[in-house]
């Protein structure tokens, strides 16, 4: 097994245990849910508990994407160097404490924005059209959601004025 494959069973099952944490420890006692609710998304565990079950989908993918790719390289292959670098680590880290730190700034679709095009970047996204139909496409779909379907108020910084 090469060191990319192991260190992306290493991550997932890191993911997979801090999602299961989360779900079942975590959320049940943190998030005190009032009486009787009837109708389930609007209790207040309802979405951290949607994000911990997408969190631990997205561990049990990368699982399967490491099987996948030991399972299909050849073994004639010659062990590479692993593609996982600490430095990406780092920067994810600085990237969310800045994504943090802009959100009231800049309001959360165009934090939103620069957050994905940096991220993709950061994991090695080359397809400029793609890359630009994520970061315009998914902030402005989840803002539309959030702030005309599901009645939540959004961050929106400077541009407030603009978009309300």
């Amino acid at each position: 097994m090469r060191a990319a494959e192991r260190s992306d069973l290493i991550l997932s099952g890191v993911t997979i245990a801090f999602a299961c944490l989360a779900l079942f420890v975590v959320i049940p006692a943190g998030v005190e849910n009032p009486g009787q609710i009837n109708v389930m998304a609007l209790g207040p565990s309802f979405w951290p508990s949607v994000i911990a079950v997408f969190i631990c989908s997205m561990g049990i993918l990368v699982a399967l994407q490491a099987y996948r790719s030991h399972r299909n390289r050849k073994s004639s292959e010659a062990d590479g160097p692993a593609n996982f670098a600490p430095t990406r680590w780092i920067g994810a880290l600085v990237l969310l404490a800045g994504y943090y730190l802009l959100l009231d700034i800049l309001g959360m679709v165009v934090t939103s924005a620069l957050a994905l095009l940096t991220f993709m970047l950061l994991g090695g996204e080359r397809r400029p059209v793609l890359i630009v139909a994520i970061t315009v496409i998914l902030p402005v779909a989840l803002f539309l959601f959030f702030r005309y379907v599901a009645n939540v108020s959004i961050p929106m910084g400077i541009f407030g004025d603009w978009i309300s």
